[in-house]
């Protein structure tokens, strides 16, 4: 579970906006689809008694096609909103997509610079002790040099 200071402050209150949005919208749905029960209820009533009115009755279906088209209404205003949310599902995967590959890349990229650094120090590894090989060689015979040159310095003051 994140920590509470890893949460985003803009990004829950955008939640919390959208969350109080469907639910206004999903109670307006649930209170229109109530509203048509009952006029449907009502619309039946009237028909099944013994003598209807004929104006009552066009009253109540006039009333009875604005209940219907309210309550469409919100169910196209619902669905609406869930095919936006699709669409910024599917953005967002998508973003997800792109990003889990540009790191795949950015590791892919990284793994092979490591390579080709470690081939590099081992190259350079290898040239220091090569270096060093030929420094204590040139070493060892300035060395030798300075040996025959303090010989042939005594020898030459013998004589």
């Amino acid at each position: 579970m994140e920590a509470v200071s890893d949460i985003n402050a803009d990004g829950m209150k955008r939640f919390v906006k959208h969350l109080c949005v469907i639910s206004k919208r999903h109670e307006l749905r649930e209170k229109a689809r109530t509203n048509l029960d009952m006029q449907m209820r009502k619309v039946k009533q009237i028909t099944l008694t013994q003598k209807p009115r004929r104006w009552l009755i066009e009253q109540e279906l006039r009333e009875l096609e604005k209940k219907i088209s309210s309550a469409l209404e919100y169910e196209r205003r619902l669905f609406g909103m869930r095919e936006a949310d699709n669409h910024l599902i599917r953005q967002l995967k998508d973003k997800i997509f792109s990003l889990e590959y540009q790191l795949r890349q950015s590791e892919t990229m990284k793994d092979r610079e490591i390579a080709r650094n470690r081939e590099l120090i081992s190259d350079l590894s290898n040239t220091i002790a090569d270096l060093r090989e030929k420094i204590n060689a040139l070493v060892e015979r300035e060395e030798r040099i300075k040996e025959l040159e303090k010989k042939v310095k005594r020898k030459s003051r013998k004589y």
